[in-house]
């Protein structure tokens, strides 16, 4: 994750950004799975900040593929939604 920072191979700070939401997203799925709520939490929370999409996909994940089943309805996960 922190090489994105110095990655002459991403075009632009938009495209950055993406990208590291997109690493944080999956990586917070991996640790949803492996029960690591709240690093999952912080994960999904640090994605949200860099991606406006994030709560959009979450929620799908959620909904559609029961990823997250342990913390969906935390209030911090919740806020993600909107």
């Amino acid at each position: 994750l922190e090489r994105t920072d110095n990655d002459n191979t991403i075009l632009g700070a938009g495209a950055e950004k993406k990208a590291k939401a997109s690493i944080l997203y999956e990586i917070a799925k991996t640790q949803s799975l492996a029960g690591e709520n709240d690093n999952a939490i912080s994960s999904l929370e640090q994605a949200a900040s860099l991606e406006s999409q994030i709560g959009s996909r979450l929620k799908l994940d959620v909904e559609k593929y029961g990823f997250f089943k342990e913390i969906k309805n935390n209030e911090r996960i919740l806020k993600l939604f909107r």
